[in-house]
């Protein structure tokens, strides 16, 4: 009976430590790999409203610090959104910042390039 009990233990430890978090599980494929750079994420119906590396670099967003981006259109998105468009920025472990304006995610990626 001890030895059931203590696999029991053991598997449940080991159980728990490999646990994901539902939160960073919905956008864990959308998480910066490295400090100091970022994932941004872009729900949108128009195309106008995303971002190439050419126009990042027009707004004076230095790369690598936008480390992955996904564009996706409202019909499917990968999280919930309410308005069109949306942009999203993780760190290496949550989403940091949302807002609804390009001009937006654009300062806030400004300020956190000059940190």
């Amino acid at each position: 009976m001890k030895k059931f009990l203590i696999i029991c233990v053991v598997a449940a430890s080991l159980l728990t430590g490999c646990y994901e978090g539902e939160n960073n599980k919905e956008y864990s494929t959308l998480l910066a790999d490295e400090d100091g750079r970022y994932g941004l994420y872009i729900v949108t119906e128009d195309e106008e409203d995303a971002f190439t590396t050419e126009s990042l670099l027009e707004h004076g967003i230095r790369p690598p610090i936008i480390e992955k981006t996904l564009i996706q259109p409202p019909e499917d998105p990968k999280l919930e959104v309410d308005e069109y468009p949306t942009y999203m920025v993780f760190d290496t472990e949550n989403k940091i910042f949302e807002t609804t304006s390009k001009e937006e995610v654009i300062d806030f990626i400004l300020e956190k390039q000059e940190e």
